[in-house]
């Protein structure tokens, strides 16, 4: 819009200036041609004017867009990172013994949620119950109904932040 603007108006100002033209008096022809000459250098001028503000307006468009695309991604990052810390707490809270810690790594339904989560949430996890495979497979069917209840909890904090 505001392009069509400005087109409009340089072509009103350029048809006034030839109406002023046409209605003086020819005292002299070579004061005209003169003020022909300056008045294509002021077009000129114009023209790379309008062309700087176009630029510009252009620049300031697209860093604009770049911003607000940024702005988003950072408040995704920072959403995951909330869940990640939560699912974290979650886990430290039911897995007090080795066997239940590994479980958390083993166990293909809690797979998505390892992918999910950062290497320092899981390292955060193993680090504090060292897991052993014994463990794992000793008390798997005790554990899986167990397992399956805080899975439920975790996607339903998903749920709520992705909201």
């Amino acid at each position: 819009m505001l392009r069509i603007l400005i087109r409009l108006a340089a072509a009103a100002a350029a048809a006034d200036d030839d109406d002023n033209d046409n209605n003086d008096d020819d005292d002299d022809d070579e004061e005209e041609e003169e003020e022909e000459e300056e008045e294509e250098g002021g077009r000129r001028r114009r023209r790379r004017r309008r062309r700087r503000r176009r630029r510009r307006r252009r620049r300031r468009r697209r860093r604009r867009r770049r911003r607000r695309r940024r702005r988003r991604r950072r408040r995704r990052r920072r959403r995951i990172v909330v869940v990640e810390v939560l699912v974290v707490m979650m886990m430290m809270s039911v897995t007090k013994t080795s066997d239940r810690a590994y479980l958390f790594f083993s166990n293909p339904i809690m797979n998505s949620i390892n992918r999910q989560c950062s290497v320092s949430a899981a390292c955060l996890i193993k680090s504090n119950y060292r897991c052993t495979q014994e463990g794992f497979e000793h008390n798997l069917l005790n554990n899986f109904y167990q397992w399956t209840n805080i899975l439920n909890r975790i996607i339903a904090i998903f749920v709520r932040f992705i909201r």
